[in-house]
């Protein structure tokens, strides 16, 4: 019995020092992504985007870093699911900056040791996933061709469809110490979260002796649209 007891001892002690790890790794990763309450919409710079530009902000208001970043962008249509003959509405995905992955997004132990803006600012955009989805035939015939065209901008889906539209964002990213693997959502965005303006320029990052209050400040101010019109539902 006294031969057991050390054994049993060190099986607890074990799980407990892996509990605790776990929570302190996954549970308490010190990496933290915020989206902006709105999507921006403002006049196209590029020619394949249509008449206007649709854009996300975010920013990782963590401490530490997240690399290996993955982006991805859900696009659903509501009203369809009878049509599509299932009981869910259809959806696929939209492209999202470069490639929808970045090598890092820094956290904000790297904004006060550089003093920079590490907010990030992407443009959306229909890929090949989009186009083979809107080709369907439950979608509106003028955009099955266009999709068929390759020549399917988000300013004809929201045209078409207005309010019927929902979109999502994901970020996948690793924290750059403990290599958590960990996943952020924005917000179900609608047609009237979509607003005409453009984000904010570069804010003042605050001192770090008022770096609980203002920090937050500071990441309202970052993720905030100069802008306040919103659509107005399409028919």
């Amino acid at each position: 019995m006294h031969e057991v007891i050390p054994i049993l001892l060190g099986i607890v002690s074990s799980f407990g020092v892996s509990f605790l790890l776990w929570l302190l790794t996954f549970k308490h990763s010190r990496t933290k992504v915020e989206f902006s309450k709105n999507i921006e919409k403002s006049k196209a710079v590029r020619n394949d985007h249509g008449a206007f530009r649709y854009r996300i902000r975010f920013i990782n208001s963590g401490s530490r870093d997240l690399t290996e970043v993955v982006l991805l962008v859900v696009i659903t249509i509501k009203g369809l699911r009878e049509k599509l003959g299932e009981d869910r509405d259809p959806s696929t995905y939209l492209g999202l900056g470069d490639g929808n992955k970045l090598p890092i997004l820094r956290g904000k132990g790297y904004q006060y040791q550089h003093k920079v803006d590490i907010s990030r600012t992407l443009t959306l955009f229909p890929i090949s996933e989009t186009f083979i989805e809107f080709q369907k035939d439950y979608y509106d015939e003028q955009l099955q061709e266009r999709a068929k065209d390759k020549n399917l901008h988000l300013d004809d889906i929201f045209e078409r469809y207005g309010k019927d539209v929902e979109l999502t964002f994901f970020v996948y990213g690793n924290d750059a110490v403990t290599g958590a693997r960990k996943m952020f959502q924005s917000q179900i965005y609608t047609y009237d979260d979509i607003v005409t303006g453009r984000y904010h320029g570069a804010v003042k990052l605050p001192k770090r002796k008022w770096y609980h209050r203002k920090y937050r400040d500071y990441v309202k101010n970052t993720l905030k649209l100069k802008g306040c019109m919103q659509h107005q539902a399409s028919t």
